[in-house]
């Protein structure tokens, strides 16, 4: 019995297979090599891809382990028990642990080593929405800007593009290719990858840039099979509410891509319900802003500033936080509410943004709250965040995979309060959380926070630290990584024989000796 949390370590496997013994392990780690075919003495236990914490021995914030689920453990022993026959020996186990095969194998991958040669630059190429005013043009202005810029980039982007009053970066050559939200645009996208010829593919996906069945079309297509594609999934949660047909059809595209991307270590876990096995948690990056400002010690007779971000949208819980700030003035009578939320180009936003202020006028707030609902650059926001005591996002269940307004909330430096969602998972201790979302709830922990400079000094400091491991630097540097990575992998498949040729070679030639590969 081996529930491991996916260890490289084969060796206790392939140990019992060979032995003759049955074999209860993680479906995850380095024993599903040999493993698979061994279905009849192999149980494989359920799992779950989940953060490492403190209880790991990989000391970075951004890694995951195969968490074994316990009860499925419990059935898998229970099935043994109730199974009287012994399998014989794995023959495939008894050849893997020959120490001759061994040395084969270190031979060959060495051999392999000294056969590379240097790669080639990659060729880049970037499917965004680029200058359209919307998150996932953020997001990717945010992790080219940090690129190393050796590599030429080929940008696809929304034909929007060229009236958009959005800064070029050096290396990035712009092909307004496409209209967001617009599936009939794809050929035009599949011609301009096929002139530019990148050897990666990198697209980043949202539903509302490319639908669903868009993205499905478009990984079919033959202009993208002999590259590596990677798919940045922005809302991967949004794929649960696709009819099952197109679920099924965009989960098996995704598996012919090289790697598919998401912000949340919860997303790899949906991503493996509906079949999809290469998925990566790639986290969020942030902006560091201004340094946060000491918090100042308030009292009843103040006026704290109570500030939220992101867009006018009904699960933002802004007519909460509205209803909220009504109750905290009978203690807090010069509180105020500064809005920092733009409007969604959507109808939807558009009526809540006037829902949200007859509520205002109806609870006498007029005076107190201010609105800034224009879209604004990433720096202007983030003043005007910075100038808040405390922010709040209470946010209502939603699909979303991941917030890039709390990452601005929390690179303002100010203490930031949020709702208790899985959406806000991955921010850990570096946000505090509310035990429910109901006005009143809301306003009593603002009272609590508001009251505390020392609690909401540790939220400032822990925020700081979650900030450094998730800088944009670091986040693009790991990726442009990744795509090198694959790139060469891609290019070295095509221009040499693969290692187990090599391995071939030597185990033919008579296996490897002191003077040699083979006999001298």
């Amino acid at each position: 019995v081996q529930p491991g949390r996916g260890a490289a370590d084969y060796l206790h496997a392939a140990q019992a297979l060979a032995a003759g013994l049955h074999l209860i392990a993680t479906g995850h780690g380095a024993h599903l090599a040999f493993t698979a075919g061994e279905a009849r003495d192999v149980r494989l236990v359920r799992h779950r891809m989940r953060p490492i914490g403190d209880g790991g021995t990989v000391n970075h914030p951004h890694a995951l382990w195969a968490e074994p689920d316990v009860q499925d453990l419990v059935h898998a022993l229970r099935e043994a028990h109730a199974r009287p026959d012994r399998p014989g020996a794995a023959p495939r186990c008894l050849k893997l642990l020959e120490p001759s095969r061994q040395v084969v194998r270190m031979a060959a991958q060495a051999v392999d080593i000294l056969l590379t040669t240097a790669p080639a630059p990659m060729r880049l190429g970037w499917v965004s929405p680029w200058g359209v005013r919307c998150g996932i043009a953020q997001y990717s202005r945010h992790l080219l800007g940090g690129f190393d810029r050796t590599e030429p980039v080929a940008l696809f982007c929304d034909h929007r593009q060229m009236m958009a009053d959005t800064p070029m970066l050096p290396g990035v050559k712009i092909h307004p290719s496409f209209r967001v939200g617009d599936g009939a645009s794809l050929p035009e996208l599949a011609a301009g990858v096929m002139a530019e010829d990148p050897d990666v593919l990198v697209i980043q996906h949202q539903a509302g840039v490319l639908p669903w069945d868009a993205l499905a079309e478009l990984l079919e297509h033959h202009a993208l099979r002999p590259r590596c594609v990677v798919v940045a999934l922005h809302n991967a949660r949004d794929l649960l509410r696709a009819r099952p047909a197109l679920r099924e059809r965009v989960a098996k595209a995704l598996n012919a891509c090289s790697r598919v991307l998401v912000h949340s270590s919860g997303d790899i876990g949906l991503l493996a319900d509906i079949g999809v096995a290469n998925g990566v948690w790639l986290p969020h990056g942030s902006t560091r802003g201004p340094a946060p400002r000491t918090p100042q010690v308030l009292l009843a007779g103040d006026a704290p500033l109570i500030g939220t971000t992101g867009f006018v949208l009904p699960h933002k819980g802004l007519q909460r936080l509205i209803q909220a700030v009504a109750l905290l003035r009978p203690h807090w009578p010069g509180v105020r509410l500064r809005l920092v939320t733009s409007r969604y180009p959507d109808p939807v936003s558009d009526a809540e943004l006037a829902e949200c202020e007859a509520l205002v006028a109806a609870l006498g707030l007029e005076a107190q709250v201010e609105w800034h609902t224009t879209f604004a650059a990433n720096d202007r926001v983030l003043h005007r965040l910075s100038e808040c005591d405390l922010l709040v996002m209470p946010y209502a269940p939603t699909l979303e995979s991941s917030s890039g307004a709390v990452r601005q909330a929390i690179a303002s430096g100010v203490p930031t309060l949020v709702s208790d969602l899985p959406l806000f998972d991955d921010l850990g201790e570096a946000v505090d959380r509310l035990a429910n979302s109901t006005p009143e709830a809301i306003a009593a922990r603002i009272d609590t926070l508001l009251l505390q400079p020392v609690l909401r000094a540790a939220l400032q400091e822990r925020a700081q630290d979650w900030l450094a491991d998730h800088d944009w630097s670091l986040i693009g540097e790991r990726l442009q990584g990744m795509l090198r990575g694959l790139s060469a992998e891609r290019i070295s498949s095509i221009r040499r024989r693969p290692a187990y040729e090599a391995e071939s070679a030597i185990a033919a030639s008579g296996g490897w000796t002191p003077s040699g590969i083979g006999h001298s």
